[in-house]
């Protein structure tokens, strides 16, 4: 199980996160380094859920608990996330 503790990196900002994961588009597993996913991340403070709505809040989760943020990205060998789209943005 590989989770990384570095962030998120783009060109305009650097977020830290407790855990941070990349998982595959269709089948959700984990993808090794270098491999485009989703970004999901795991930190001390995320929301319990959305209020009255708790369809939006199973899927706003994956089973391990981590949030899906609805980016594609990658880490690279040293655990650093890399932001490269939103997936709403490749379905238009």
């Amino acid at each position: 199980m590989q989770q990384v503790l570095y962030g998120l990196h783009t060109k305009h900002a650097s977020l830290r996160f407790n855990f941070t994961q990349v998982v595959d588009l269709v089948e959700g597993n984990r993808v090794g380094p270098d491999q485009k996913g989703e970004i999901c991340v795991k930190t001390n403070t995320m929301m319990i859920g959305y209020l009255n709505n708790e369809e939006a809040t199973k899927n706003f989760y994956d089973s391990e608990g981590f949030a899906k943020m609805g980016d594609v990205g990658y880490h690279d060998k040293l655990g650093k996330i890399f932001f490269v789209v939103r997936i709403k943005e490749m379905i238009k």
